[in-house]
């Protein structure tokens, strides 16, 4: 069963008045020299449609305003009327002919056309069908087929006739193509389509499942584990080994804890004794005290059972903390300066 598709008439709206083109015949032959404007009368007609990019020379867009389209499709007729203004171009106009009804007006654009569903339908075409790859192993659904598709079959311009036919050297419009020439010819119908997109979809799952698959298997090969009991097996004792681990490093923490506590207790009393020990030796060092021959002061800790001399150094010296009952006294005399026997160490 095949649908009447045809084009009545053609209306221009131009800045010279209205001119009318009737196709009443069976063939319609355009004829005259290069320039008079047959392609873009034809590229005139593709626009109306909204059928893809249409080529349209100069003179059509300065001097057409809307482009108007009297077309027959099955028993219906249709006037579509599209204006050329960039800011009108986005919505067609289309009028019911045989009720004389003004239907709302149809959007056009990259995204959803509500003028292409509107053409599909006419035509007995849902507006979701889509062109699954049927050669090759694919995962997608594949592209959504356009009344712009089934254009390409009614219209061939002129600078792609001697180049193809319906963008046959186009590999990647293959599964479209054949999908709008079998349609066109009844050798399939959408469902078929439908199913087509669905088992690429599936298949595409399938080899997601086999990959994730390959790797459990290289897993349970390189861990030596037989199958998911032995393996939850395994992870189930790994997770009970690091909670006893986990009970017994905050049992190590609480003893530790105190005893550290402890510890930097000590250092830092030990620190504050030495810090004390130095500022005394400072002290003493600026005092009028002994002096060696080299000049060097130094002062004498007194200890038992004898005095042990002390001796400063100039670039680092060490203190040694004593205990509480030793004392550090300061140099005897400030005028006098200690014969080498005060300086002697006890034997």
């Amino acid at each position: 069963m095949t649908l009447n598709f045809r084009i009545n008439e053609l209306s221009l709206y131009t800045t010279e008045g209205q001119v009318r083109y009737e196709f009443g015949s069976d063939l319609t032959v355009l004829e005259g020299p290069t320039g008079v404007g047959k392609t873009t009368l034809l590229e005139l007609i593709k626009y109306g449609f909204a059928a893809g990019e249409a080529r349209l020379a100069p003179v059509a867009t300065e001097a057409v305003h809307d482009v108007a389209i009297d077309v027959s499709i099955g028993k219906e007729q249709f006037l579509i009327v599209r204006s050329l203004d960039a800011k009108k171009s986005k919505n067609v106009r289309v009028t019911d002919l045989t009720t004389g009804e003004r239907l709302p007006d149809h959007s056009v654009g990259d995204g959803e056309s509500s003028f292409n569903s509107f053409l599909l339908e006419k035509l007995g075409f849902p507006d979701d069908v889509r062109a699954a790859a049927q050669k090759s192993r694919s995962s997608k659904p594949g592209s959504r087929v356009t009344f712009g598709d089934i254009f390409k079959f009614v219209y061939v311009p002129q600078y792609a006739i001697n180049r193809d036919i319906a963008d046959s050297r186009d590999s990647y419009y293959e599964p479209k193509r054949k999908a709008v020439f079998e349609l066109l010819f009844r050798f399939t119908d959408p469902e078929i389509l439908s199913m087509q997109s669905q088992v690429n979809v599936l298949n595409g799952r399938i080899d997601v499942a086999a990959g994730q698959l390959e790797t459990v298997l290289d897993f349970l090969r390189d861990s030596n584990t037989s199958g998911r009991e032995e393996v939850m097996e395994k992870l189930n004792a790994a997770v009970e080994e690091q909670e006893r681990a986990l009970e017994e490093l905050t049992a190590l923490r609480e003893e530790l804890d105190p005893v550290i506590d402890r510890q930097t207790q000590a250092y830092r009393d030990l620190l504050i004794d030495a810090e004390r020990t130095l500022a005394e030796a400072r002290m003493g060092s600026r005092s009028d005290g002994y002096r060696d021959s080299m000049g060097v002061p130094f002062f004498v800790v007194k200890t038992r059972p004898c005095p042990v001399p002390f001796k400063l150094e100039p670039a680092a010296f060490q203190i040694q903390t004593l205990p509480r009952s030793h004392a550090v006294t300061r140099s005897p005399s400030a005028a006098s300066t200690p014969s080498p026997a005060n300086r002697s160490t006890c034997p």
